[in-house]
Parts: structure tokens; C-alpha cells; sequence
């Protein structure tokens, strides 16, 4: 698994994590819903926000940059794990 960083403008970041295995990129960034990473990954909402710790009612269909205004999490912490999640194989 490769993860690649591209600045974008600002200070906002966004990341591309691609699994060779499964030859898909992952875009999150602050405009990332959890449904968006569901939808681009596979991986179950329910699991994805466990990896920043965030309680099973966060909404999954709002922006990740509104959400970290609301709850105690980073975008780089929803990042890390998914590619986590991804190198783990957890669908």
C-alpha cells in the first residue's frame, strides 16, 4: 500500500491511499463524507468511524471538516484509519 500526499490550497491536505491489491485511490480530504469512503473503499461506515474513535451516531453524511468542528477527531486520524483498516483487509 502506497499513500500519497498532495497539497492542496490553503493548509488542507488530501491524501490518496492506493492498495495495490486492490488497485482502487482513496481521496480524504475535508470535503470526504465516511458514506464517500464507504462508497470508494467498501469498508462498512460502522467501521470506519471506530477508527477515530467517534460514536456509532456521528453522522456519516456530512463533510469530514464539519465534523471535526463538532467532534474530538482529524482528518489525518480518519486517514490513518482507513489505510489501516485497508492494509488489515477489513471489508
Amino acid at each position: 500500500m502506497e499513500i500519497h500526499l498532495a497539497k492542496e490550497d490553503g493548509d488542507s491536505f488530501s491524501e490518496k491511499v492506493v492498495s495495490k491489491t486492490e488497485q482502487s485511490q482513496i481521496k480524504i480530504n475535508g470535503q470526504t463524507t465516511f458514506l464517500d469512503i464507504e462508497r470508494d473503499t467498501g469498508i462498512p461506515t460502522g467501521k470506519i468511524i471506530k477508527t477515530p474513535r467517534l460514536a456509532a451516531d456521528t453522522p456519516v453524511n456530512e463533510r469530514l471538516s464539519h465534523l471535526r468542528k463538532r467532534f474530538p477527531f482529524t482528518v489525518q486520524e480518519a486517514r490513518d484509519g482507513v489505510a489501516t483498516l485497508l492494509k488489515k483487509g477489513v471489508k
